[in-house]
């Protein structure tokens, strides 16, 4: 291996691991409370001037990795016994916050973009709530992630509070929803809570969500934002916090989780 390149990657080795270790610290100080896109995006210019390459709000995984949930809610702990979570699933204390949201919010029809460990997150809580009024669309670009969290639904008792949807995304990375079969699946009620973890695409691509969902909000419409530390989703978060929508803030937490509301 050339030695320039050996030192380069060695470099940049040791600034993801320092860089995680400022920002496990800066965490533990400010604890899970949400910052507003100004303070984060503050945080973010210093780690720039600091340490190398993108998304340097983004800890390495191992500073919130678990293998399950550990958390307060006994209820969802048999359902990730055997889950790596905070690798591309979310991590456990991004399920308290959404779990804390739900229960803030009560949202009675919800649409997810990309599906997961997040979907057993939602189905759990409408299946607690007891109500046929509460129900949880599931976009998914891939047929395969569909149909692994089609069987994990079905494997907990989970799988009639979640329509798993397949929608391929084009090459904007927007998805493209048919919309009959949306229309048939929300009937009366429109939609009043939307988490976007999805899709995988090309940088920002998550921003076409708010178009995609928009013949069907009800509003104000809760959204949250996952993965929102990325310079990608920065990028979307700038963009919604105008007149019409706003940013409550970004929670340190896994990779990020923003949240605020469409249509204010």
């Amino acid at each position: 291996m050339n030695l320039f390149i050996f030192c380069n990657r060695l470099l940049r080795i040791v600034s993801d691991y320092l860089r995680t270790a400022v920002l496990i610290v800066y965490r533990l100080l400010v604890g899970r409370k949400p910052r507003s896109y100004n303070h984060h995006n503050h945080v973010r210019s210093i780690l720039r001037f600091l340490f190398l390459g993108e998304d340097t709000l983004m800890p390495l995984s191992i500073a919130f990795q678990s293998n399950g949930y550990h958390g307060d809610l006994n209820i969802l702990k048999p359902l990730f016994s055997d889950t790596i979570l905070g690798t591309w699933a979310i991590d456990q204390a991004g399920i308290d916050v959404i779990w804390q949201t739900l229960d803030k919010v009560r949202p009675n029809v919800i649409v997810e973009f990309g599906s997961g460990s997040s979907t057993l997150v939602f189905a759990s809580w409408i299946k607690q709530r007891n109500d046929s009024e509460h129900r949880c669309i599931s976009i998914e670009q891939d047929e395969r992630e569909a149909e692994v969290t089609r069987s994990r639904l079905m494997k907990y008792g989970l799988a009639k509070y979640v329509y798993v949807m397949v929608a391929p995304v084009n090459k904007d990375g927007c998805y493209e929803l048919p919309h009959d079969i949306i229309q048939e699946i929300i009937a009366k009620q429109k939609v009043d809570f939307v988490f976007i973890d999805g899709p995988s695409g090309p940088k920002g691509c998550r921003i076409h969500a708010r178009k995609v969902v928009v013949p069907y909000l009800e509003k104000p419409c809760y959204w949250m934002l996952h993965d929102a530390l990325r310079d990608g989703e920065m990028t979307i978060i700038k963009q919604w916090d105008d007149v019409q929508d706003r940013c409550y803030g970004i929670c340190p937490v896994g990779q990020g989780i923003a949240f605020g509301l469409w249509g204010k």
